[in-house]
Protein backbone atom coordinates (compact mmCIF):
# COMPACT_ATOMS: atom_id res chain seq x y z
CA UNK A 1 0.00 0.00 0.00
CA UNK A 2 1.63 3.30 -0.88
CA UNK A 3 1.91 6.05 1.44
CA UNK A 4 3.75 9.41 1.91
CA UNK A 5 4.31 8.42 5.84
CA UNK A 6 5.76 5.25 5.87
CA UNK A 7 5.50 4.75 9.72
CA UNK A 8 4.41 2.57 11.90
CA UNK A 9 3.39 2.28 15.56
CA UNK A 10 4.08 -1.50 17.40
CA UNK A 11 1.09 -2.27 19.94
CA UNK A 12 2.40 -5.86 20.79
CA UNK A 13 5.42 -7.89 19.69
CA UNK A 14 4.80 -12.01 19.61
CA UNK A 15 1.00 -11.76 20.83
CA UNK A 16 -1.10 -14.50 22.15
CA UNK A 17 -1.79 -14.86 17.95
CA UNK A 18 1.74 -14.72 17.52
CA UNK A 19 1.56 -11.89 15.45
CA UNK A 20 3.46 -8.36 15.47
CA UNK A 21 0.39 -6.04 15.89
CA UNK A 22 1.32 -2.78 14.56
CA UNK A 23 -0.79 0.38 12.77
CA UNK A 24 0.39 3.28 11.10
CA UNK A 25 1.93 6.56 13.25
CA UNK A 26 1.29 9.02 10.86
CA UNK A 27 -0.89 11.18 13.47
CA UNK A 28 2.52 11.44 15.62
CA UNK A 29 4.87 12.04 12.56
CA UNK A 30 2.99 15.07 11.23
CA UNK A 31 1.85 16.22 14.70
CA UNK A 32 5.87 16.17 15.38
CA UNK A 33 6.64 17.85 12.07
CA UNK A 34 4.27 20.68 12.61
CA UNK A 35 5.09 21.55 16.08
CA UNK A 36 9.19 21.37 15.13
CA UNK A 37 8.45 23.82 12.26
CA UNK A 38 6.78 26.20 14.92
CA UNK A 39 9.13 25.84 17.53
CA UNK A 40 6.99 26.68 20.91
CA UNK A 41 8.55 26.72 23.95
CA UNK A 42 7.06 24.69 26.51
CA UNK A 43 6.30 25.45 29.95
CA UNK A 44 5.12 24.50 33.28
CA UNK A 45 1.39 23.74 33.50
CA UNK A 46 -0.46 26.59 34.98
CA UNK A 47 -1.77 25.28 39.02
CA UNK A 48 -4.88 25.20 38.83
CA UNK A 49 -7.16 27.81 39.83
CA UNK A 50 -8.91 27.04 43.35
CA UNK A 51 -12.43 29.06 43.89
CA UNK A 52 -11.36 29.69 47.45
CA UNK A 53 -8.08 31.65 46.52
CA UNK A 54 -8.04 35.37 46.83
CA UNK A 55 -7.48 37.45 44.02
CA UNK A 56 -3.49 37.93 44.61
CA UNK A 57 -2.87 34.54 44.85
CA UNK A 58 -4.04 34.17 41.22
CA UNK A 59 -2.19 37.05 40.11
CA UNK A 60 0.99 35.38 41.53
CA UNK A 61 1.14 32.77 39.73
CA UNK A 62 3.98 34.46 37.58
CA UNK A 63 5.23 34.20 34.04
CA UNK A 64 6.02 30.84 31.90
CA UNK A 65 8.89 28.65 32.78
CA UNK A 66 10.74 26.41 31.05
CA UNK A 67 10.52 22.76 31.65
CA UNK A 68 14.38 22.59 30.95
CA UNK A 69 15.50 25.69 33.96
CA UNK A 70 17.96 23.65 36.55
CA UNK A 71 15.66 24.02 39.07
CA UNK A 72 13.14 22.17 37.43
CA UNK A 73 14.24 19.66 35.07
CA UNK A 74 15.61 16.91 37.98
CA UNK A 75 15.00 13.43 37.98
CA UNK A 76 16.83 12.47 41.38
CA UNK A 77 16.91 13.85 45.21
CA UNK A 78 19.75 16.30 45.84
CA UNK A 79 20.44 18.44 48.91
CA UNK A 80 18.41 21.57 47.50
CA UNK A 81 15.28 20.01 46.59
CA UNK A 82 14.80 17.55 49.78
CA UNK A 83 11.54 18.45 50.90
CA UNK A 84 8.07 18.25 50.15
CA UNK A 85 8.00 21.21 47.87
CA UNK A 86 10.33 19.49 45.54
CA UNK A 87 11.48 20.81 41.89
CA UNK A 88 11.39 17.50 40.51
CA UNK A 89 9.17 15.61 37.77
CA UNK A 90 10.06 12.26 38.50
CA UNK A 91 8.96 10.17 41.06
CA UNK A 92 9.08 6.67 42.05
CA UNK A 93 5.94 5.97 44.39
CA UNK A 94 2.81 6.67 42.37
CA UNK A 95 0.73 9.81 42.76
CA UNK A 96 -1.69 8.81 46.29
CA UNK A 97 -4.11 11.64 45.13
CA UNK A 98 -5.20 9.94 41.86
CA UNK A 99 -5.76 6.29 43.39
CA UNK A 100 -9.27 4.74 44.55
CA UNK A 101 -10.03 3.43 47.32
CA UNK A 102 -9.77 -0.05 46.07
CA UNK A 103 -6.21 0.59 44.70
CA UNK A 104 -4.58 2.42 47.87
CA UNK A 105 -5.45 -0.85 49.85
CA UNK A 106 -4.09 -2.98 47.17
CA UNK A 107 -0.67 -1.00 47.48
CA UNK A 108 -0.62 -0.91 50.93
CA UNK A 109 -1.20 -4.61 51.13
CA UNK A 110 1.33 -5.61 48.34
CA UNK A 111 4.11 -2.50 48.57
CA UNK A 112 3.75 -0.86 52.15
CA UNK A 113 3.61 -4.24 54.56
CA UNK A 114 6.66 -5.84 53.18
CA UNK A 115 8.64 -2.68 53.47
CA UNK A 116 7.63 -1.82 57.15
CA UNK A 117 11.30 -3.87 58.25
CA UNK A 118 12.79 -0.97 55.96
CA UNK A 119 11.20 1.74 57.23
CA UNK A 120 12.14 1.02 60.37
CA UNK A 121 15.69 1.38 59.74
CA UNK A 122 15.20 4.03 57.74
CA UNK A 123 13.97 6.03 60.80
CA UNK A 124 16.46 4.84 63.09
CA UNK A 125 19.41 6.44 60.35
CA UNK A 126 17.91 9.71 60.15
CA UNK A 127 17.00 10.17 64.09
CA UNK A 128 20.60 8.84 64.27
CA UNK A 129 21.20 11.78 62.22
CA UNK A 130 19.50 14.30 64.22
CA UNK A 131 20.57 13.03 67.14
CA UNK A 132 24.34 13.31 66.16
CA UNK A 133 23.32 17.12 65.24
CA UNK A 134 21.82 17.44 68.85
CA UNK A 135 25.38 16.26 70.46
CA UNK A 136 27.49 18.09 68.28
CA UNK A 137 25.87 21.46 68.61
CA UNK A 138 26.05 20.62 72.33
CA UNK A 139 29.76 20.14 72.50
CA UNK A 140 31.03 22.70 70.16
CA UNK A 141 28.78 25.06 72.48
CA UNK A 142 30.79 23.36 75.66
CA UNK A 143 34.39 23.23 73.67
CA UNK A 144 34.67 19.16 73.97
CA UNK A 145 35.55 17.10 70.56
CA UNK A 146 32.66 15.77 68.96
CA UNK A 147 32.76 11.66 68.22
CA UNK A 148 30.36 10.53 66.30
CA UNK A 149 30.93 6.64 66.68
CA UNK A 150 29.59 7.74 69.81
CA UNK A 151 26.01 8.43 69.02
CA UNK A 152 24.17 5.45 70.21
CA UNK A 153 20.22 5.04 69.99
CA UNK A 154 18.54 1.89 72.58
CA UNK A 155 15.38 0.40 70.81
CA UNK A 156 13.70 1.73 73.99
CA UNK A 157 14.78 5.34 72.52
CA UNK A 158 14.07 4.88 69.30
CA UNK A 159 10.12 3.75 70.12
CA UNK A 160 9.82 6.60 72.03
CA UNK A 161 11.10 8.96 68.90
CA UNK A 162 8.53 7.08 66.74
CA UNK A 163 5.94 7.57 69.16
CA UNK A 164 6.56 11.51 68.90
CA UNK A 165 6.17 11.20 65.24
CA UNK A 166 3.21 9.97 65.07
CA UNK A 167 1.78 12.67 67.54
CA UNK A 168 3.13 15.23 64.85
CA UNK A 169 2.06 14.42 61.64
CA UNK A 170 4.36 17.12 59.35
CA UNK A 171 7.41 15.30 60.34
CA UNK A 172 6.18 11.85 59.75
CA UNK A 173 4.40 12.74 56.32
CA UNK A 174 7.91 14.19 55.48
CA UNK A 175 9.70 11.05 56.36
CA UNK A 176 7.49 8.91 54.46
CA UNK A 177 7.46 10.92 51.33
CA UNK A 178 11.06 10.67 51.45
CA UNK A 179 10.79 6.88 52.13
CA UNK A 180 8.29 5.94 49.13
CA UNK A 181 9.61 9.11 47.02
CA UNK A 182 5.94 10.08 46.68
CA UNK A 183 4.93 12.94 44.61
CA UNK A 184 3.65 16.03 46.69
CA UNK A 185 0.15 15.60 48.04
CA UNK A 186 -2.58 18.42 47.35
CA UNK A 187 -2.78 21.05 49.68
CA UNK A 188 -5.78 23.44 51.14
CA UNK A 189 -4.01 27.22 50.28
CA UNK A 190 -4.06 28.79 47.17
CA UNK A 191 -2.57 29.01 44.24
CA UNK A 192 1.21 30.48 44.86
CA UNK A 193 3.88 30.66 42.03
CA UNK A 194 4.31 28.36 39.57
CA UNK A 195 5.90 25.81 40.29
CA UNK A 196 6.32 21.97 39.81
CA UNK A 197 4.76 21.01 43.32
CA UNK A 198 2.19 23.05 42.94
CA UNK A 199 0.91 21.57 39.68
CA UNK A 200 1.80 17.78 40.37
CA UNK A 201 0.34 18.13 43.70
CA UNK A 202 -3.32 18.83 42.14
CA UNK A 203 -3.03 16.71 38.80
CA UNK A 204 0.00 14.58 39.24
CA UNK A 205 3.52 14.10 37.50
CA UNK A 206 3.85 13.61 34.21
CA UNK A 207 4.55 10.03 32.38
CA UNK A 208 7.41 11.23 30.31
CA UNK A 209 9.40 14.68 30.37
CA UNK A 210 7.27 17.49 30.79
CA UNK A 211 8.34 18.63 27.50
CA UNK A 212 7.12 15.29 25.29
CA UNK A 213 10.17 15.70 23.08
CA UNK A 214 7.44 18.38 20.72
CA UNK A 215 10.34 21.55 21.52
CA UNK A 216 13.78 21.87 23.02
CA UNK A 217 13.48 25.55 22.81
CA UNK A 218 13.69 27.77 26.08
CA UNK A 219 12.24 30.57 25.33
CA UNK A 220 9.96 32.49 22.38
CA UNK A 221 11.84 35.94 23.10
CA UNK A 222 14.58 35.40 19.76
CA UNK A 223 14.22 37.72 16.60
CA UNK A 224 13.12 35.77 13.60
CA UNK A 225 14.83 36.93 9.74
CA UNK A 226 12.82 37.17 6.82
CA UNK A 227 14.90 36.31 4.12
CA UNK A 228 14.16 39.28 1.90
CA UNK A 229 12.55 41.88 4.41
CA UNK A 230 14.93 41.28 7.11
CA UNK A 231 14.66 40.64 11.13
CA UNK A 232 10.64 40.58 11.91
CA UNK A 233 8.70 42.16 14.84
CA UNK A 234 6.54 39.08 15.21
CA UNK A 235 7.36 35.26 14.24
CA UNK A 236 5.98 33.68 11.32
CA UNK A 237 2.25 33.02 11.95
CA UNK A 238 0.23 29.87 11.02
CA UNK A 239 -2.97 29.45 9.48
CA UNK A 240 -5.37 27.43 12.19
CA UNK A 241 -8.40 25.81 10.42
CA UNK A 242 -11.60 27.04 12.72
CA UNK A 243 -13.49 23.74 14.48
CA UNK A 244 -16.01 24.89 15.93
CA UNK A 245 -17.51 28.64 16.09
CA UNK A 246 -18.46 30.51 19.37
CA UNK A 247 -21.97 30.11 18.79
CA UNK A 248 -21.76 26.10 18.37
CA UNK A 249 -22.37 25.76 21.90
CA UNK A 250 -24.38 27.45 24.54
CA UNK A 251 -21.85 26.08 27.24
CA UNK A 252 -18.61 27.15 25.80
CA UNK A 253 -18.08 30.89 24.71
CA UNK A 254 -14.88 30.57 23.60
CA UNK A 255 -14.38 29.17 19.44
CA UNK A 256 -12.32 25.95 18.83
CA UNK A 257 -8.99 26.57 16.40
CA UNK A 258 -7.22 23.43 15.10
CA UNK A 259 -3.26 24.86 14.89
CA UNK A 260 -0.75 22.14 13.93
CA UNK A 261 -2.77 19.36 15.02
CA UNK A 262 -3.75 20.58 18.44
CA UNK A 263 -7.33 22.08 19.66
CA UNK A 264 -7.19 25.42 20.95
CA UNK A 265 -9.55 27.98 22.20
CA UNK A 266 -9.75 31.52 20.92
CA UNK A 267 -9.04 33.69 23.78
CA UNK A 268 -10.46 36.92 21.75
CA UNK A 269 -13.61 35.06 20.58
CA UNK A 270 -15.26 35.28 24.45
CA UNK A 271 -14.72 39.17 24.87
CA UNK A 272 -14.94 40.47 21.04
CA UNK A 273 -18.06 40.34 19.62
CA UNK A 274 -17.90 39.62 15.60
CA UNK A 275 -18.97 42.22 13.25
CA UNK A 276 -17.56 42.58 9.44
CA UNK A 277 -16.70 46.59 10.44
CA UNK A 278 -14.51 45.37 13.31
CA UNK A 279 -10.70 45.15 12.35
CA UNK A 280 -10.53 41.52 14.09
CA UNK A 281 -13.48 40.32 12.20
CA UNK A 282 -12.74 36.54 11.01
CA UNK A 283 -15.42 34.93 8.53
CA UNK A 284 -17.00 32.20 9.95
CA UNK A 285 -15.19 32.60 13.24
CA UNK A 286 -18.25 33.90 15.03
CA UNK A 287 -20.80 31.44 13.65
CA UNK A 288 -20.55 28.96 10.47
CA UNK A 289 -20.30 30.12 7.16
CA UNK A 290 -20.66 27.35 4.41
CA UNK A 291 -20.31 29.56 1.77
CA UNK A 292 -15.91 30.18 2.59
CA UNK A 293 -13.96 27.77 0.30
CA UNK A 294 -11.99 25.14 2.03
CA UNK A 295 -13.88 26.04 5.16
CA UNK A 296 -13.11 29.35 7.97
CA UNK A 297 -9.30 29.60 8.58
CA UNK A 298 -7.73 32.28 11.13
CA UNK A 299 -3.90 33.45 10.97
CA UNK A 300 -2.70 33.19 14.62
CA UNK A 301 0.99 33.42 16.04
CA UNK A 302 1.58 30.33 19.20
CA UNK A 303 2.99 32.01 22.46
CA UNK A 304 3.50 29.05 24.93
CA UNK A 305 2.36 25.35 24.87
CA UNK A 306 2.04 22.85 28.02
CA UNK A 307 1.52 19.13 28.85
CA UNK A 308 -0.25 18.26 31.47
CA UNK A 309 0.18 15.03 33.57
CA UNK A 310 -2.56 13.22 31.05
CA UNK A 311 -0.22 14.13 28.09
CA UNK A 312 -2.82 16.68 26.58
CA UNK A 313 -1.48 19.50 25.04
CA UNK A 314 -2.53 23.11 25.81
CA UNK A 315 -1.74 25.90 23.14
CA UNK A 316 -2.21 29.40 24.29
CA UNK A 317 -1.67 31.71 20.65
CA UNK A 318 -2.71 35.38 19.91
CA UNK A 319 -4.04 36.34 16.82
CA UNK A 320 -1.69 37.66 13.82
CA UNK A 321 -1.14 41.10 13.47
CA UNK A 322 -2.38 42.20 9.34
CA UNK A 323 1.31 43.43 8.92
CA UNK A 324 2.82 40.29 9.57
CA UNK A 325 -0.11 38.02 7.63
CA UNK A 326 0.01 40.53 4.19
CA UNK A 327 4.36 38.84 4.19
CA UNK A 328 3.34 35.23 4.34
CA UNK A 329 -0.41 34.80 3.26
CA UNK A 330 -0.46 33.64 -0.50
CA UNK A 331 -2.86 35.24 -2.51
CA UNK A 332 -3.65 33.88 -5.65
CA UNK A 333 -5.79 35.80 -8.11
CA UNK A 334 -8.01 33.62 -10.12
CA UNK A 335 -8.21 34.07 -13.85
CA UNK A 336 -11.67 33.48 -15.75
CA UNK A 337 -11.56 30.68 -18.28
CA UNK A 338 -12.66 31.64 -21.35
CA UNK A 339 -16.14 30.91 -22.38
CA UNK A 340 -16.46 27.46 -24.28
CA UNK A 341 -19.33 27.12 -26.54
CA UNK A 342 -20.88 23.58 -25.79
CA UNK A 343 -22.91 21.57 -28.25
CA UNK A 344 -21.45 20.36 -32.00
CA UNK A 345 -22.39 24.06 -33.11
CA UNK A 346 -18.67 24.62 -32.16
CA UNK A 347 -16.62 26.92 -34.81
CA UNK A 348 -13.42 28.31 -35.31
CA UNK A 349 -12.56 31.98 -34.96
CA UNK A 350 -11.53 33.81 -38.12
CA UNK A 351 -7.90 34.01 -38.05
CA UNK A 352 -6.06 37.32 -39.61
CA UNK A 353 -3.63 36.42 -42.43
CA UNK A 354 0.03 36.10 -40.79
CA UNK A 355 2.28 38.43 -42.08
CA UNK A 356 5.23 36.24 -41.73
CA UNK A 357 6.59 34.16 -44.86
CA UNK A 358 5.86 30.77 -45.54
CA UNK A 359 8.33 27.92 -45.21
CA UNK A 360 10.33 27.68 -48.35
CA UNK A 361 9.42 30.86 -50.48
CA UNK A 362 12.49 32.77 -50.98
CA UNK A 363 11.19 36.28 -49.33
CA UNK A 364 13.64 37.30 -46.92
CA UNK A 365 16.50 36.33 -47.92
CA UNK A 366 19.54 37.94 -50.03
CA UNK A 367 18.63 40.39 -52.34
CA UNK A 368 15.08 39.72 -52.60
CA UNK A 369 14.41 40.98 -49.04
CA UNK A 370 12.36 44.51 -49.55
CA UNK A 371 15.43 46.78 -47.87
CA UNK A 372 18.34 45.07 -50.38
CA UNK A 373 16.22 45.25 -53.57
CA UNK A 374 17.41 47.62 -56.83
CA UNK A 375 15.58 50.49 -57.00
CA UNK A 376 13.94 51.34 -60.29
CA UNK A 377 15.52 53.03 -63.17
CA UNK A 378 13.03 55.25 -63.48
CA UNK A 379 11.63 58.07 -61.10
CA UNK A 380 8.83 60.43 -61.56
CA UNK A 381 11.22 63.19 -62.24
CA UNK A 382 13.05 61.44 -64.86
CA UNK A 383 13.59 63.19 -68.49
CA UNK A 384 11.69 60.80 -71.54
CA UNK A 385 14.66 59.45 -73.83
CA UNK A 386 13.96 57.64 -76.78
CA UNK A 387 15.39 54.28 -77.85
CA UNK A 388 17.67 56.25 -81.12
CA UNK A 389 18.54 58.56 -78.62
CA UNK A 390 20.05 55.72 -76.37
CA UNK A 391 21.68 54.43 -79.06
CA UNK A 392 23.45 57.18 -80.03
CA UNK A 393 24.68 57.92 -76.49
CA UNK A 394 25.97 54.41 -76.20
CA UNK A 395 28.06 54.49 -79.22
CA UNK A 396 29.59 57.84 -78.59
CA UNK A 397 30.85 56.26 -75.24
CA UNK A 398 32.17 53.43 -77.26
CA UNK A 399 34.02 55.92 -79.03
CA UNK A 400 35.82 57.59 -76.31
Amino acid sequence: MATSTPTIRVDAVDSIDHITDFRSSADHVLTLRKWQEMDIPISIPEPPRKPTASSFSQATIGPPRSVFEAQVDNTELTQQNTGIDQQRWKYKGPWLAGKTDGDFEEYIRKEIKRRKIKFRQFLRERLLEKKAIAQKREAMENGELFEPSAVQMSDQEFNLHVKSLREGHIELNTLVHQFLDLPPSPSDQGSGPRSLASVYSEQGPPKTHPSAGLSYNRTNSYIQNHPLLGPQEYKTPVLGRVLKPQNASSSESKAKVGVGGIVAEDPESALFKGRPKDAKYVPGLASFDPNIPGGAKVWVQPQQASIDSEGKIKLRYERAEKSTVIIYEEKVQDEPLPEVTKGYDRQAPDLAPSTRPRAGSRTGYGLDRPSERALPLRSDNAPDVTPDQLLNMMGSSLDR
